[in-house]
């Protein structure tokens, strides 16, 4: 069987997608998967792009101090 090259990114591009919904505000992972970030993804891979965006969410925090230290603005000047 031939995949599509990169077919199996989809979840993750689905999981950017919301990501990129939820940062700016609150409730925009419902808003995006109910415009269609999702749709085209099998039940297996929206449930993995919800959980990886969740999981991106609950450790945000964390990301950013690790990433703090490398970044050229200081900590306290990064946006949430």
């Amino acid at each position: 069987m031939t995949q599509a090259p990169y077919a199996d990114l989809a979840a993750r591009r689905a999981a950017l997608t919301l990501l990129d919904a939820a940062l700016p505000r609150r409730g925009g992972i419902d808003e995006a998967a109910a415009a269609g970030a999702l749709q085209a993804l099998s039940a297996r891979d929206r449930a993995f792009a919800r959980a990886l965006t969740l999981s991106t969410l609950r450790r945000l925090g964390h990301i950013d101090r690790l990433l703090a230290p490398n970044t050229d603005a200081a900590y306290a000047e990064l946006e949430p």
